[in-house]
């Protein structure tokens, strides 16, 4: 199944998440719904239903470099490297956790994902956690998170790796 991205946020600040999850800095993403199980394939892309389409984790979508290394450029010039043997690694839904996002005023911010062991929604995240999750979904800070989910939210926290919380 595809997973778009976008390239810029609302404020027109550039995402990364291209080249966050090509370095492996961005270990997972956090969707709507709740389709996604576990051996899945994955096809990231930015551009979806558009013309600019790219799927970023088929390596036929990049030119050799060397024989370590790729690049895409893009049809504004940008340039994204990354390292062939980083392709294996994100092909495949490994597991996915519930999440509930609670950007509540009166109860403050909370979030809560389910256990492989417990599929109910009853972890609630510490603060450091909430910090983890959100470096780890591709955001710089806690504050930008919260920006983002900025409306009560809740759907799936999708892996290819095998980080959970």
């Amino acid at each position: 199944m595809i997973i778009g991205y976008k390239t810029k946020f609302k404020n027109g600040t550039p995402t990364n998440f291209v080249d966050r999850i090509m370095c492996e800095r961005k270990k997972h993403t956090i969707r709507l719904g709740f389709r996604w199980k576990a051996g899945i394939k994955i096809q990231m892309a930015t551009g979806v239903r558009t013309k600019d389409y790219w799927c970023f984790n088929n390596i036929n979508n990049w030119k050799l470099l060397t024989g370590l290394t790729v690049v895409y450029e893009d049809k504004n010039g940008n340039q994204f490297f990354a390292m062939v043997k980083d392709f294996d690694k994100i092909q495949v839904c490994t597991g996915v956790q519930s999440i509930q996002i609670d950007n509540n005023d009166r109860l403050g911010k909370r979030v809560f994902v389910s256990r492989e062991s417990d599929p109910i929604l009853n972890f609630q995240l510490t603060e450091h956690e909430i910090a983890k999750l959100a470096w780890n979904d591709g955001f710089d800070s806690v504050s930008d998170f919260w920006n983002y989910f900025n409306e009560d939210f809740y759907g799936q926290i999708i892996h290819w790796t095998d980080l959970r919380y």
